[in-house]
């Protein structure tokens, strides 16, 4: 579930179940809210688990950012308490509009995409060099 959408979709909107595990909620002027958290590590924040293969099962990668915009935002405390756990940081609740949460995902996911985009560069860059010193 990498957005607001897809989070929403998997709610239960039985009477009692919505109110446990929705992180929508509404201000007193009426407008609606959505309320999401942070994971951070002193002055960093969680921005996304690395795909690497440990040596053992417990082994993981985490990428933490000094940027909280483009930190990962949790759309459940629950999933944000079991990072937290597991890395030793802390759980930081937020809340803006709906609007405003997609656009934080959207800036994450620009985030976490750039690292690709950074690595075929230097890729292509690396390519470039080595060509140029076979013809010499």
């Amino acid at each position: 579930m990498n957005n607001v959408t897809d989070q929403l979709r998997q709610l239960d909107y039985g009477p009692t179940s919505a109110v446990k595990s929705s992180s929508l909620f509404m201000q007193n002027n009426g407008d609606a809210e959505f309320k999401y958290w942070l994971v951070q590590l002193g002055n960093l924040y969680y921005a996304g688990g690395l795909p690497r293969m440990g040596p053992t099962d417990d082994s993981f990668s985490h990428e933490f950012t000094n940027d909280e915009s483009v930190a990962f935002p949790f759309g459940f405390e629950f999933a944000a308490n079991k990072i937290a756990d597991k890395c030793g940081g802390t759980v930081v609740p937020r809340s803006t509009s709906l609007k405003e949460f997609s656009d934080l995902e959207d800036e994450h996911k620009k985030y976490i995409h750039s690292e690709k985009e950074w690595h075929e560069e230097q890729r292509i860059a690396l390519l470039q060099v080595l060509r140029k010193d076979a013809r010499n």
